[in-house]
């Protein structure tokens, strides 16, 4: 051993989960009301999904928590409820400077774009582009931010691994583009599957009643046997 000093750090991000969870109780609560009685549980912080209505948001039953470990519970704690948990997906992340995904605004290495033609320039306040909209991810004709691009999706499969799998964003991107997995072909298997299962459960129930059925008929006829035996005098 040379002595040399090493020093350990956590990672900042891959040491923490997040997940949503839906409690229409909590609604109405305080988000630091919920922490306190979710600290004990691993949540470190809390953070409440608005929906916006009339230009104002308003307060969902959905809460965002995160945890001071690499994987959240399946359900948590809230008084004497306990409420399932589900994964958390977060929107591609795009910058409305150079409308490319994968950092924001404040972190934009390029020109900036616009967000209806892809070109650089920018508009005066109020003021809409008049040319064709052009997309500069895919190149299609199509403004950059359009959830139908399939760069778009390809960052919501991007996410989707990096979620499900811990990974860092750069190595859930390299797993998506050497094909390692497609969730949109995973979605439609995992689809058909429940299906499957369904159909097998409403056929167990079915076999179940009939079985029922055929038990109680027996029953009634065997009450029924026994009745019509003479009595002895």
């Amino acid at each position: 051993m040379d002595e040399t000093e090493v020093v350990v750090q956590l990672h900042p991000n891959l040491n923490e989960s997040r997940c949503v969870i839906s409690c229409f109780e909590a609604i109405r609560m305080e988000e630091k009301d919920v922490l306190r009685g979710l600290i004990s549980q691993g949540v470190i912080r809390i953070q409440r999904i608005t929906r916006r209505e009339n230009g104002r948001p308003v307060n969902t039953s959905a809460l965002l928590l995160t945890f001071n470990r690499c994987n959240y519970p399946s359900q948590v704690k809230i008084g004497v409820l306990r409420v399932s948990t589900r994964p958390y997906y977060p929107n591609p992340l795009l910058c409305y400077g150079c409308v490319r995904y994968g950092h924001p605004r404040a972190r934009c290495p390029g020109p900036k774009r616009c967000l209806n033609c892809s070109a650089e320039h920018e508009l005066s306040e109020g003021a809409e582009c008049e040319a064709a909209a052009h997309c500069i991810n895919c190149g299609g004709p199509h403004r950059p931010n359009n959830r139908q691009c399939p760069v778009y999706k390809k960052e919501v499969d991007v996410i989707r691994m990096k979620v499900d799998k811990n990974l860092t964003y750069p190595e859930a991107r390299k797993r998506i583009e050497s094909g390692f997995f497609n969730y949109a072909a995973a979605a439609a298997q995992k689809t058909a599957d429940r299906k499957k299962l369904e159909e097998l459960e409403k056929k167990m129930q079915e076999k179940d009643n009939e079985i029922t059925q055929l038990l109680d008929a027996m029953k009634k006829k065997d009450e029924k046997s026994i009745s019509c035996w003479p009595t002895s005098g």
